[in-house]
This record gives C-alpha cells, structure tokens and sequence, in this order.
C-alpha cells in the first residue's frame, strides 16, 4: 500500500546532544529561513525542544519543523515531491546537522508506537552504553551503503549532561516540606514553569520562568536552594 501523501512536511534536523538552546534556536533559525525561500513552500513552523507533556520525549538537540506546502498546481514545472525534498534538504544542509524528512502525521504515529523518530529504525540492547554506541554507529555506516538510504542517524546516548537529584525525604519531614515541593523548586531551577499567561488581542502566551544561571549551574548551586 502506497503511503499516504499528507500534503506538508516534517523536517527533523538533530544537532550535538550538548547543544545548547541559544544554539538550537539559532541553527533553526538558519534552516527555517532557507526553507522558506524554496518557492513551493508556503509557511515553516518549527519546535524546539519538548512540549509540556509527558509522551513528547524530544530533547533540545531535535528540532521538529512543520513545512507547509502549496498546493501542487502552483509548483514550478517539472517539480516532483521526491525533487522537492532534496531540494529543501540541500538548503537546509549544515555541519554538524543531520536531517530527517517525513510527514507529520505518519512522524507522531511511528512515534508513539515504536519509539522510532522514521519509518524504518534499527534497535541495538545491551548494558553497555559505550558499547552500543560505537554497534550503533557501526550498523549506520553499513546502512548508508543501501540504495535509497536517504538519511541514516546513529540516535546519540552519551556524552549529554545529566542531572540526578535524589531527595532526602527524612530531611525534607523534618521542615515540614514534601517530596513534591522539593521537586518542583528542582524543576523551575532547571528547566521552566509556566508562571501565567500575556494575553494580546485574541493571542495568548506563557509567561515562563527560571533560576538565574548562579544557582543552577552545578550541583551545589542547586542543593544550597532554599525550599518553603
């Protein structure tokens, strides 16, 4: 069976897990605006990072961009779908990027049911996450010789900075403070929190706030924190 032809598409370019936001958004920027010079292309939305939900895993490093096409009566001549990606995907060609073109709805659906951000993916086990590191990227190099491989990306699983916070709950008893309260003072230090929303006509936005990067930015940064 044929795959379904959605009408728009969706570019994932995946950068170095270390990557920072400024960074992210600014390679973004880039591709978006190269993307949206191609004449078929109507209008590029992109996201960066993951949404406020549980079941959107994204990290900053994988960008997911929405590109909305014209209707095919207004391509140029000749133009085909298989023409046009390549085309998009040399305009959005960087160092150090690796792209990804799917479809949206076809993308969110491989997603939720395998975990895989294509259509057709390789899982590698093992206990050893040097180990499957290096098997990863060993099983890519041969994928790439396969005719029709057109992108083919060993999923990065080391060298990003991970934070482990472990709460001491008998002290945190002790002051009267819960598990969840310690959390969620971790969670606004870190990342984000929707503090309200700006209203500006019929648009709203969240007002979003964070630990200034003097209490954030080591472990004992965070652990000198006071919590109420």
């Amino acid at each position: 069976m044929p795959p379904l032809n959605e009408g728009d598409l969706m570019f994932m370019p995946i950068t170095d897990p270390a990557m920072s936001l400024p960074q992210a958004i600014e390679i973004t920027r880039k591709q978006n605006a190269a993307i949206q010079a191609v004449p078929e292309v109507a209008g590029v939305v992109a996201k960066i990072s993951r949404a406020d939900t549980s079941t959107d895993p994204a990290p900053i490093n994988m960008t997911e961009t929405v590109v909305n096409l014209k209707p095919e009566s207004q391509w140029r001549r000749g133009m085909t779908r298989e023409r046009l990606i390549g085309e998009l995907d040399a305009a959005a060609t960087m160092p150090g990027v690796s792209n990804i073109w799917t479809q949206p709805i076809i993308n969110r659906i491989n997603m939720l049911t395998t975990g895989i951000r294509s259509e057709v993916g390789v899982k590698v086990f093992g206990n050893d996450l040097n180990t499957l590191q290096e098997r990863a990227r060993a099983i890519a190099e041969v994928l790439r010789q396969i005719p029709g491989a057109a992108d083919v990306y060993p999923e990065q699983i080391t060298g990003a900075p991970y934070l482990d916070v472990r709460v001491n709950r008998e002290a945190a008893a002790r002051y009267g403070i819960t598990v969840g309260a310690v959390q969620d003072v971790i969670e606004t230090a870190v990342g984000e929190t929707n503090l309200t929303l700006t209203i500006e006509g019929r648009q709203r936005f969240p007002v979003r706030v964070r630990y200034a990067p003097q209490y954030r930015t080591s472990g004992g940064d965070l652990g000198s924190v006071l919590v109420t």
